[in-house]
């Protein structure tokens, strides 16, 4: 592997407590890393707030490629790695149960069970998520609305498993003819999985309903190039270019 620079992340064990309560857990430290030769790689501590502290020390390559993981995107990877707190487990298993209640059509316990879990986890995407649906489901458009707003306030929720929400609360807003904000969903769905057509073309929908068709072109043309067999963004593509054509 070719060694570049940038943040590395390096995890250890230790061990927590003396005798018989000690326990271990794994430790990630972040490091910035640049090769000073074809043998050596300078690491260099990062801080909580991801700045070098000058404790600097030269790795040997072959440790190095061994030890420490290349980390294109500080923020997820920190999100993937951090420790789950008793907190946000209790949220989970509420959310859990909000799920089954919402499959059974039982709003006012699926209300309950997201609610409680956003009392644990006030971040808990899975919980804001559910009560849009909840509301959705019984009408409550306004409640509903302050969900699915809310939800595109939270920046910092990125994982892989969260595109589909995104996708759908997006979809859900553009039904609502908040395009503003579906579009802002639809955003955060692409940053998670940017080789997915169909998001580019679910947000070029909503470009086109709040009346930006050369915003629409531009993004049926991307799921089409990511997907040259995308039929419904090739028929997409020949209608706004007629659409546009006539205005000229």
């Amino acid at each position: 592997m070719d060694i570049k620079e940038g943040v590395y992340a390096k995890s250890s064990v230790i061990t927590i407590g003396t005798a018989s309560t000690s326990k271990k857990t794994t430790s990630v430290n972040y490091y910035f890393a640049k090769p000073l030769n074809e043998n050596t790689v300078l690491v260099d501590l990062l801080n909580i707030k991801n700045e070098p502290v000058g404790f600097t020390e030269e790795v040997p390559i072959e440790q190095f490629k061994k030890e420490y993981e290349f980390v294109a995107d500080l923020k997820t990877f920190q999100k993937k790695h951090e420790q789950v707190s008793p907190e946000k487990i209790k949220a989970e298993e509420h959310v859990k149960r909000g799920d089954k209640h919402l499959q059974n059509k039982e709003y006012l316990s699926a209300e309950f069970e997201y609610g409680t879990a956003l009392r644990y986890d006030k971040k808990n995407l899975k919980a804001h998520h559910g009560l849009s649906k909840v509301y959705l489901e019984t009408g409550e458009i306004d409640k509903a609305k302050e969900y699915l707003h809310k939800i595109g306030e939270l920046d910092d929720l990125f994982a892989k498993e969260n595109k589909h929400i995104f996708n759908e609360v997006a979809i859900n807003l553009r039904k609502q003819k908040m395009y503003d904000e579906a579009i802002k969903n639809y955003k955060k769905a692409i940053i998670v999985d940017p080789e997915d057509e169909v998001l580019y073309y679910n947000m070029a929908r909503a470009y086109y309903e709040k009346g930006e068709l050369e915003n629409a072109l531009k993004y049926f043309k991307k799921s089409v190039e990511l997907n040259p067999d995308f039929n419904e963004g090739k028929k997409a593509i020949q209608f706004v270019e007629k659409k546009l054509n006539t205005r000229k």
